[in-house]
């Protein structure tokens, strides 16, 4: 029968080196460091991208108030923006200092956040109105835009046509209009 000799290992007390800590910590602090860098590249760009989906409601939620308000006017007047002539209808829509105002009140007041508002309004024939609505930062610089073109269908069933300025391309004007039934 023969034995099998196991051989006694030796135990090394001695425990790792100088270089071998630092090389961890090296490694260790790299992998930190790039953790790092990921999680707030990632942060900024989540919050880039809510600051642009907030501007994007915000300007197609306004659009849409804009044309809930004229879709069925019996009557609609456009003025140049600062104009001094009295608006002929009841009901006046306007952007004053970047922001909309619908009869003198600010409809939007707790949506603004260091945000201007551009209203462009093109009327075209047949009660036909284009309207873009152009959200800017605090620096002026466009950050959102939207464009939508409809009928005023009150208008088109009644074959009347806009008054005041009826051409082109007007920024920020006040748009004066009569609700049937108004």
């Amino acid at each position: 029968m023969k034995t099998i000799a196991f051989k006694k290992f030796k135990l090394d007390n001695r425990g790792f080196t100088l270089t071998e800590i630092s090389l961890a910590f090296l490694i260790g602090t790299i992998v930190i460091l790039i953790c790092t860098t990921l999680l707030f590249s990632s942060s900024n760009y989540f919050q880039k991208m809510e600051a642009a989906s907030r501007d994007k409601l915000f300007a197609d939620n306004m659009l849409d108030t804009i044309k809930e308000e004229l879709a069925y006017a019996t009557n609609i007047e456009f003025l140049a923006n600062g104009s001094a002539q009295t608006p002929n209808y009841a009901n006046v829509l306007k952007i004053i200092n970047g922001r909309l105002y619908l009869n003198n009140k600010d409809i939007y007041e707790t949506l603004y956040t260091n945000q201007k508002v551009e209203l462009q309004v093109s009327p075209q024939k047949n009660s036909v109105i284009t309207l873009t609505v152009t959200i800017k930062n605090i620096d002026n610089a466009p950050t959102y835009t939207t464009t939508q073109t409809f009928t005023v269908n009150t208008m088109a069933a009644l074959n009347t046509s806009f008054s005041g300025i009826t051409s082109g391309t007007l920024t920020d004007s006040i748009i004066s209009y009569k609700k049937s039934g108004t």
